[in-house]
């Protein structure tokens, strides 16, 4: 039988009937003209944002290392440790990536896809390497495209498993700046427990509310969507995820002797890392440094701020990534040609 995955298509193929007839472009020479011509304006405007994208979130970070420049010699080769070091790596490798994986294996199992874990761990990993070039998330589809390549599911089942575990982080975000926000901000307690039950609704009834009322055409891939016990596995990861950012926060500021409280570094934590989300930088260098500088002014000098933000940009983006690369040519080459077998399947078709 074939496999949607294992076709290989011509450059000129464009799609393919239901009845398997190639359909392939025959273009004139004045729509290859325009064609063109619109490639070129394209091409112009994405080199003009990645340079806005480059230089914004550049300017910001090399404006604050003049500004505290001498702070940060004071504060930076004295304090840090290569043990720190360690323990910041660790902890933000388990909660940036593994337990993200094991957030997209559970959802995968659900589906039915019979990924081991040890491949999603790997795609985890190579998607942190595409975020540094991709902006808001969006190498998360990195990842669908892997998948149905490999032809473990459909593109909209990847699609829509992406956007699933996107949205669940999310929501623990917003949950975790809920719950502490009365401690952290004037806010009364009885309002930010109606947000953290609201969210939970959400997080809990949204699958099932696809699943009965959604769009016809989007109900038989809904089936899939987590419901049950899993859906309290799912949340605990996305909480896990959630922490990542106050628990390096908390040890910096231990290991700095900076005096903040455990519920504003939880609450500012989240916000830094929603505020670095935003498409303007990339891997949210400069955002976050100015982030935690900002919302965490007054309990310590600049310069112990600037430290800390830009420790926490290069253990949970920049060292995932670098990590990454390992496999990423891997993980591309299946999404540009198919894997090894792949081929080899549809060379026995043929």
């Amino acid at each position: 039988m074939l496999s949607v995955s294992a076709e290989v298509y011509h450059p000129n193929q464009l799609f393919r009937s239901e009845t398997g007839r190639t359909i392939t472009a025959t273009n004139s020479e004045s729509d290859r003209v325009g064609a063109a011509q619109g490639g070129a304006r394209r091409s112009r405007r994405e080199i003009v944002f990645t340079i806005i994208r480059w230089l914004a979130p550049t300017a910001i970070g090399v404006g604050l290392v003049l500004r505290f420049r001498q702070s940060l010699a004071e504060v930076v080769w004295p304090t840090f440790s290569l043990i720190l070091v360690a323990e910041l790596c660790v902890v933000s490798l388990i909660l940036n990536i593994l337990v993200s994986a094991l957030k997209f294996w559970l959802l995968y199992r659900r589906l039915g896809m019979p990924i081991p874990f040890r491949e999603v761990f790997f795609l985890d990993l190579s998607a942190a390497s595409a975020s540094i070039i991709l902006p808001a998330k969006s190498e998360m589809f990195f990842m669908a495209a892997y998948l149905t390549r490999r032809g473990y599911c459909s593109f909209l089942q990847a699609v829509g498993t992406t956007v699933y575990h996107l949205v669940t982080s999310l929501l623990a975000v917003f949950f975790l700046l809920a719950i502490f926000a009365p401690l952290v901000i004037p806010l009364s307690a009885g309002l930010g427990l109606v947000g953290a039950v609201a969210i939970l609704a959400i997080f809990f009834l949204a699958p099932a509310a696809v699943r009965n009322f959604g769009p016809r055409r989007f109900r038989g891939d809904a089936a899939g969507l987590p419901r049950g016990s899993i859906q309290i596995w799912l949340f605990l990861l996305s909480l896990g995820c959630a922490a990542a950012t106050p628990v390096l926060l908390a040890l910096l500021f231990h290991a700095l002797k900076i005096d903040a409280r455990w519920p504003a570094i939880v609450f500012h934590g989240n916000f830094v890392e929603l505020l670095s989300q935003l498409p303007v930088a990339i891997a949210g260098a400069g955002i976050r440094e100015a982030s935690v500088l900002y919302l965490f002014r007054g309990t310590a000098s600049p310069g112990d701020l600037l430290v800390c933000g830009a420790i926490i940009t290069g253990v949970s983006r920049l060292l995932p990534a670098a990590i990454g690369l390992l496999f990423v040519r891997r993980i591309t080459a299946v999404i540009v040609g198919g894997s090894k077998e792949d081929r080899a399947r549809a060379d026995q078709a043929k």
